[in-house]
């Protein structure tokens, strides 16, 4: 159950201790969770996973992650790549790292984790690839067009890969038949040695007896850094996940980070097979980004998409072919003889309402057109992680290539009439020629949003009042020091999150 204090003042770290501290005094936390006169130390309160908040009422409500989960029965973690950089700043580096084994093959390190469990990191460096895309945030390909090799050529049985949902392009559920050694010998070492019995039916931790289980894969690009590429791991079950970023280090040689989300901590009992582990990481690693038929697996990749690009819209928004309805209510129709040979001759102005949203994103605009004109096809608002402007959108190359011809003959009727209805001589125009264009990076925005929301619970007060003396000056200088590493998020709702070393 979390626990609920009473302050003055809205001013929260930890010491050099891990003590936690209000008004850089240290304070013991009166609560049932952890008996009377105990202290909550950074271990169960660090940064981001303290979900703390000073409300209006000047009421400070804290806990762990797990603490909070208890209470709302949800589960908090990572939905995005960027996510996993905003809650561990030093995802990629070595702070906040322990090493657990070092060899030429790599380095294992470990961490705990923000969001429950433990972080497992696999740093490799100078794994050469022998065909590297000249874009180097090709280098790992989206699950479709995995999907797609799959398809195409059977004889590529390693690709035993399968697309069973497209969320966005770059992510998909998906499911695969055949677990590696090395995830096998991950499934070992961190799972069933650890003590933390858990259903590991999942692409990272499969066993060879376990039926295949589904994940969510989400392929990012040029993040953090421009010519990075990122795949995201989600397990459905909640209970591991992955994030593995590939960076160019020279010459057709890159750095790979796996970290993966676990149970339990590191079982260093077991550090004599870590170098074992690694080696078998690097030679997984070293095949995955050469195996047979990548060459045109990324090819495939980097064309797998158009981008869809609406013009010349100055004088409102573009229109639709009219319903039987809407001409029945003679609304704002817009009639044209030269759309009789199509059934097209009455046209409405389109409203975001109609798909129920506040704003225009061209991704709605043209399934509501496509479904009018009796096509089908699948639009989209992001691309491989990053939303699009709203005049903008992605469409697969194969589905475009069969709808183009019969969209460009309809939205030429629209032209037409939207130049009857609003005069002038331009008219909207869609283009299939120009590169994406992405808006600007809302995701910490987003998490601290719902790190807010996790917040707003209601808790039980039990005797938790608590007088603070003011801080000395060498008390405050010690916290200025301690506070030296924050996270991103750590000035949620006036709070402070500290991210202990």
């Amino acid at each position: 159950m979390p626990f609920k204090i009473l302050f003055k003042q809205e001013s929260i770290c930890f010491d050099s201790d891990g003590g936690l501290l209000f008004n850089r005094k240290r304070i013991p936390l009166l609560d049932a969770k952890y008996g009377p006169e105990s202290t909550v130390s950074s271990t169960e309160l660090r940064s981001p996973t303290v979900v703390a908040r000073v409300s209006t009422e000047g009421n400070f409500c804290g806990g762990s992650r797990d603490i909070v989960t208890e209470a709302t029965g949800m589960v908090f973690r990572p939905e995005s790549v960027e996510d996993w950089f905003h809650f561990v700043p030093t995802l990629l580096e070595n702070d906040g790292w322990q090493i657990a084994s070092e060899c030429p093959a790599g380095r294992l390190l470990h961490r705990k984790s923000p969001w429950g469990g433990h972080l497992i990191r696999f740093s490799l460096r100078d794994i050469l690839v022998h065909e590297p895309p000249a874009d180097p945030s090709y280098l790992f390909l989206r699950p479709e067009a995995r999907d797609w090799a799959r398809r195409s050529y059977p004889e590529l049985n390693e690709e035993s890969f399968e697309v069973v949902q497209q969320l966005a392009p770059g992510d998909a559920v998906v499911k695969r038949e055949v677990a590696w050694r090395f995830n096998r010998q991950c499934n070992l070492f961190f799972c069933s040695l650890s003590g933390k019995a858990v259903s590991t039916n999942n692409l990272l931790f499969q066993t060879t007896l376990e039926k295949p289980g589904q994940v969510r894969q989400l392929v990012r690009r040029n993040y953090p850094q421009q010519g990075d590429s990122v795949i995201l791991v989600q397990c459905l079950s909640a209970l591991l996940e992955a994030v593995i970023v590939g960076r160019p280090q020279g010459p057709n040689t890159f750095a790979l980070d796996m970290v993966m989300k676990v149970p339990s901590v590191l079982p260093l009992w077991a550090s004599m097979h870590f170098e074992k582990l690694l080696v078998s990481a690097r030679d997984l690693t070293e095949w995955f980004v050469n195996r047979p038929g990548i060459t045109e697996m990324r090819q495939r990749d980097q064309q797998f998409y158009v981008i869809l690009t609406i013009q010349s819209w100055r004088r409102g928004r573009p229109l639709l072919p009219a319903t039987a309805a809407e001409v029945a209510a003679e609304q704002d129709v817009t009639t044209i003889d030269a759309g009789k040979r199509e059934g097209l001759t009455s046209w409405v102005r389109y409203h975001p309402a109609m798909v129920g949203s506040s704003s225009f994103v061209l991704s709605e605009y043209l399934s509501v057109f496509l479904t009018r004109i009796g096509e089908q096809a699948s639009f989209y608002q992001s691309l491989d992680g990053q939303e699009l402007l709203p005049y903008q959108c992605a469409i697969q190359r194969e589905d475009w290539d069969r709808v183009k011809g019969r969209f460009h003959c309809a939205y030429a009727l629209q032209k037409a009439a939207y130049r009857r209805s609003r005069g002038g001589a331009t008219a909207p125009s869609v283009q299939d020629s120009l590169g994406p264009r992405f808006r600007d990076d809302r995701s910490l925005d987003a998490l601290q949003q719902r790190l807010t929301e996790a917040t707003e619970v209601k808790t039980v007060v039990r005797k938790t009042f608590i007088d603070v003396d003011e801080p000395t000056e060498l008390e405050s200088q010690t916290c200025q020091q301690r506070c030296r590493t924050l996270s991103p998020v750590s000035h949620l709702c006036g709070q402070d999150f500290v991210d202990v070393r």
